[in-house]
């Protein structure tokens, strides 16, 4: 029997620390859209502005500091 791979999507609101994580086993990008679905329905609603980390599923590559990041078509 192998190891499974266990993923966590994690998002706190800025002005109230309030928080959510939901752990998956898939990088699918349906699955990144649900655990946000999972996410905006937990927090009763939609932020105005989302600040994503570095990810894979909406950053295409690092670059330089000061320098455009392209984003995951």
């Amino acid at each position: 029997m192998g190891i499974l791979k266990v993923y966590s999507f994690h998002m706190v609101l800025w002005y109230s620390r309030d928080q959510f994580c939901c752990f998956t086993t898939s990088l699918y990008l349906q699955t990144f859209f649900d655990c946000h679905r999972r996410t905006f329905a937990h927090f009763n609603g939609v932020p105005m502005t989302i600040v994503h980390a570095p990810t894979k599923a909406v950053v295409g590559r690092h670059v330089p500091p000061c320098e455009a990041v392209p984003l995951h078509p």
